[in-house]
């Protein structure tokens, strides 16, 4: 099929539109991009929620957990769009490591608190007082936010003093 120079004028035409938005700041482009950000930086706020409801404490300042919505969002309007999906998934990366690892210090420690109870003869017992370290951590995995999961520890600690 041959085209016609009407429709080659408007093949180029349109590629040339295109190329336009794609590479200026159009508003077109613009509009998409605030938008990419907006979400971008609210994900990056609720991580931070998230990692301080499990308990997981950044120990020195780092802009990646900072809780300034405007910081995040202005960072990407800076960025490339891989540069973003890199913090994204450094993000997520380190606060699925938070959350592994405080399951892991919870149920050691539950298996701990169970061990005094039997050395104690305390007589504790029920899905709080076992031994098993693969069903606390199990639990602890499942439980949101991380101050329930805080509060049996304690409540196992105030049971085995009160023995």
């Amino acid at each position: 099929m041959k085209l016609n120079f009407l429709q080659k004028f408007s093949a180029i035409l349109i590629s040339c539109f295109l190329v336009v938005i794609i590479f200026t700041n159009h508003p077109l482009l613009s509009q998409t991009k605030q938008l990419s950000c907006e979400l971008y930086a609210q994900e990056a706020v609720n991580a931070l929620r998230t990692r301080l409801n499990n308990g997981c404490f950044p120990f020195q300042y780092s802009p990646r957990w900072q809780p300034f919505y405007a910081n995040h969002y202005n960072w990407c309007l800076g960025a490339s769009e891989g540069d973003k999906q890199k913090e994204i998934r450094i993000r997520n990366r380190e606060l699925n490591n938070c959350q592994y690892s405080g399951c892991e210090a919870y149920a050691s420690l539950a298996v701990d608190q169970n061990t005094h109870n039997q050395n104690l003869g305390c007589g504790f017992s029920g899905a709080a007082w076992q031994s098993n370290i693969r069903n606390h951590y199990d639990w602890c995995r499942n439980e949101t936010p991380f101050s329930w999961i805080k509060n049996e520890a304690l409540r196992r600690n105030d049971q085995l003093g009160s023995c």
